[in-house]
């Protein structure tokens, strides 16, 4: 896929309010023009209100008239900004929940693999954080930066109109500064995306701390642990005394240029003063309108550095929005015809790793199929080629002949039913979450299907039984987990029943009940298993025997232990060894 340069901070901010209300964007446009023009005027009514004051004949009708108009003008201005302003911030609001809503649509149709490769911190950074970002570009530095624009445009055409020669000695100073500005900001851009990297690295660091605090506790870490924290704000504290050691200078030297323009009409209008073209009304008049132009050169270069902290959120962004897809289904023709499980020619890699390397296995109706092999083999990839977790590389995985590719999500969801090593449960209630599996169904239905998983007596000892809401301290047990998962499934009630290591972390105890609970589960349905314990699986109709993403062997156990030397070591190490884990790292 090609990749595209992420537009620039106003771009983006255009683009977002764009996309939320064209008509609106059009009235934050215009107001920021409106605030501009408002902005100019006290100058030239000041302007005015001096001239009628110096006149040789009194003016103070004149005087009063220019007090009058000012104050007018200021509260406009005031009102104009309190409109454009509340109209950009509900831009802004509107086109956050839209672009969350357009980044977790995304985040569901890239493949499991995307996540392998982030922690959930630098997702969640994107989604929150950076997103929050983006509300100062809509709601501030959209109008401000019209107004400051159009406000150049302004003060320029007013000069120009009154002296061009006068004009002339206004601007040089301030293109000496604007030069000046961008090439700040040119160093600028790196620096700023340095010192965010790092910050960002240094919240992973610290959310990594948190979480494994009990860890960091039990081997005597938190010296070891500090000490890479520290390390990593001394970064930070050292980039950025780097960055004010180099711009300290020229950032000082923009306002003093902004600020030179004065002194430049001034030097200019002595000159043409002293040939009779130029008379003190018109050094009033640039004095004034050179004051309102240093400061649209501050707000600008304040613009522009704003926009540079914006530019590397608006990248990550875009880099999430840009991620690959999994292939659109395609409208199949057919729904599966059984609850047959095919793999034909499948090839996979993971980066540079080749994991499936040509991979023919079929999975009968009603089927019992155990993976097994050593880690990073390639079980568990094969497990989630057939819940379509990512697509093959080449070749093809079909459910009832129908190629999954082909398949809608609620088809291929209604099909294949699957729990990984780590299940997840949300932040809401017992019941909510086991509904998951089948928004529909009531409490009788919800309660046999955890009786069905032996987790309802574990639910009924939390504080409100199926209405606990998971989260604020309350907590499970890995195995208690997976057992929710596996109502889960009953709920569900699909024809095809993939585990991925399902009772890979659950004690004795835990394992005995999950193993209970899958045998009701998988009764009558085909089912896919990757194994843990070589004891769990050796009754199944079929063991298929993974290296390096090839199939060594496959038959039952006792065929196995005779035909294949790979499963026979296999079997030794975990007769020596009854809790032998052979595989325990996603392959």
């Amino acid at each position: 896929m090609q990749k595209h340069a992420s537009p620039g901070p106003f771009h983006a901010a255009l683009r977002m309010a764009w996309a939320t209300s064209p008509g609106m964007t059009l009235a934050v446009l215009a107001g920021g023009g409106t605030l501009a023009a408002l902005s100019l005027a006290p100058y030239l009514l000041l302007h005015d209100m001096a001239a009628a004051a110096l006149a040789p004949a009194p003016q103070p009708e004149a005087v009063r008239r220019a007090i009058a108009g000012l104050a007018a003008v200021l509260l406009l201005r005031q009102i104009g900004m309190a409109v454009t302003f509340r109209l950009s911030h509900r831009l802004a609001y509107g086109g956050q929940a839209a672009l969350r809503a357009r980044m977790i649509e995304k985040l569901a149709q890239v493949p499991l693999g995307y996540f392998d490769h982030r922690n959930a911190q630098s997702v969640r950074s994107a989604v929150i954080d950076d997103v929050d970002a983006l509300e100062d570009g809509v709601a501030h530095l959209l109008p401000r930066t019209v107004a400051a624009l159009a406000g150049v445009v302004l003060v320029l055409a007013a000069m120009a109109a009154r002296d061009w020669r006068l004009a002339l000695a206004a601007l040089l100073p301030a293109i000496v500064g604007m030069l000046l500005m961008v090439a700040v900001l040119a160093g600028a851009r790196q620096t700023v995306g340095r010192y965010m990297a790092l910050v960002r690295s240094l919240a992973v660091q610290t959310d990594d701390l948190v979480r494994g605090m009990a860890t960091v506790r039990i081997y005597a870490a938190a010296g070891r642990m500090v000490a890479r924290l520290e390390a990593g704000f001394a970064g930070i504290v050292a980039l950025a005394e780097e960055w004010m050691r180099r711009m300290s200078v020229p950032a000082a030297a923009i306002p003093v240029l902004a600020g030179a323009a004065p002194i430049a009409v001034l030097a200019a209008w002595i000159w043409l003063h002293a040939k009779g073209q130029s008379r003190i009304e018109d050094l009033l008049f640039f004095v004034l309108c050179g004051l309102a132009f240093a400061g649209i050169l501050k707000t600008i270069y304040d613009l522009q550095y704003r926009g540079g902290q914006l530019r590397g959120a608006q990248k990550r962004i875009d880099d999430l929005l840009g991620a690959g897809e999994l292939q659109a289904p395609r409208q199949a023709s057919r729904l599966p015809r059984d609850a047959g499980l095919c793999f034909s020619g499948v090839v996979l890699s993971h980066g540079e790793r080749q994991a499936l390397r040509g991979i023919d296995l079929t999975v009968a109706p009603g089927e019992r199929v155990a993976l097994v092999g050593p880690s990073g083999a390639g079980k568990s990839s094969l497990a989630r080629l057939a819940v379509r977790a990512m697509d093959p590389d080449a070749g093809r995985v079909t459910v009832g002949g129908v190629d999954l590719r082909e398949l809608p999500a609620e088809a291929l969801a209604a099909s294949v039913g699957c729990i990984f090593q780590e299940s997840h449960l949300f932040a809401d209630t017992v019941a909510s979450n086991l509904r998951i599996g089948d928004p529909a169904a009531d409490m009788e239905t919800v309660v046999a299907a955890a009786r069905a998983a032996n987790v309802h007596e574990a639910i009924m000892a939390l504080p409100t039984g199926y209405d606990t809401v998971l989260d604020g301290g309350i907590r499970l047990s890995g195995g208690e987990t997976q057992r929710l998962a596996l109502a889960r499934l009953f709920l569900r009630k699909a024809p095809i029943l993939i585990l991925d290591e399902a009772t890979a972390h659950a004690d004795p105890e835990n394992e005995i009940l999950l193993q209970q609970a899958i045998g009701r589960l998988s009764a009558g349905k085909t089912l896919l298993v990757v194994a843990h314990r070589l004891s769990s699986i050796v009754d199944f109709d079929r063991i298929v025997v993974l290296q390096d993403g090839l199939i060594a062997g496959q038959g039952r156990h006792p065929e196995l232990l005779a035909a294949c030397p790979l499963y026979a070591r296999m079997w030794a190490a975990h007769l020596g060894r009854a809790d032998f884990f052979y595989s325990t790292r996603t392959a």
